[in-house]
């Protein structure tokens, strides 16, 4: 009798961690797909927060590269007067030198 005792006894928790094994594994296998869906989701708001600071990113540098455009226009304007100023005051010079030649 206790060896009859002892097989039934070791069928029932063969059954028990059968189900409980199966039982697992269904668990992991939600997990898992729980899991893989967030990743999906976590990637796609990644590449979107990405994707929404490159598009802030190009607009702050069209901005900063027309405003450096605009002071080199400035920069070579002043350039141009300076130069115009500057070979006017030589010729005057020199023609005055000429004069007293």
């Amino acid at each position: 009798m206790d060896t009859t005792y002892r097989g039934e006894l070791r069928d029932l928790n063969e059954l028990n961690f059968a189900r409980f094994d199966a039982k697992l594994e269904q668990r992991t296998a939600q997990l898992d797909a729980k899991l893989e869906q967030r990743i999906t989701e976590v990637k796609a708001e990644l590449h979107a927060g990405l994707a929404m600071l490159e598009g802030r990113l190009l607009a702050r540098i069209g901005v900063l590269e027309g405003g450096l455009i605009g002071r080199i226009g400035m920069v070579e304007g002043r350039l141009t007067r300076l130069t115009v100023l500057l070979s006017a005051t030589l010729l005057v010079t020199l023609l005055g030198l000429l004069r007293l030649a």
